[in-house]
């Protein structure tokens, strides 16, 4: 029986705060590719509900990173943002779910797109989910 040559590729990996280059075959990286497809597909990666913005506005998300997110809209924009409130959901379809349902809550409030005026009844809506046991 004639081994067969594995192709070895380098993938960076987030452990911790770190990235790390890893050396992982292609066969395997196939593998985790389709998993990890599969449960996006199945709606079993957890995610979050962001709250990203300032003082003024207020876009309400969802993302696997929102601190990722968080870098891609400050890049196109001209004010300083920051998460103001991330809530945890176990899978991506119970994220989705609750985005809808805070735009549907805050359509008046809705400035264009998935932004919104900043309120106090914003704030303490995102303080009330950020201490929920979820």
């Amino acid at each position: 029986m004639m081994n067969k040559k594995q192709h070895i590729v380098m993938v960076e990996r987030l452990i911790g705060n770190t990235v790390v280059a890893c050396p992982i075959t292609q066969e395997d990286l196939e593998k985790e590719f389709k998993q990890e497809r599969d449960k996006v597909q199945k709606g079993k990666l957890p995610g979050y509900v962001y709250f990203i913005g300032n003082d003024k506005i207020v876009k309400i998300g969802k993302s696997n990173n929102p601190e990722n997110r968080l870098l891609e809209l400050q890049t196109g924009n001209h004010t300083n943002l920051s998460i103001l409130a991330k809530i945890y959901c176990n899978t991506q379809k119970e994220a989705f779910t609750l985005e809808n349902s805070l735009h549907l809550k805050y359509k008046n409030q809705r400035t264009i797109g998935e932004w919104f005026t900043n309120t106090k009844e914003l704030q303490s809506e995102w303080n009330q989910l950020t201490t929920k046991d979820r």
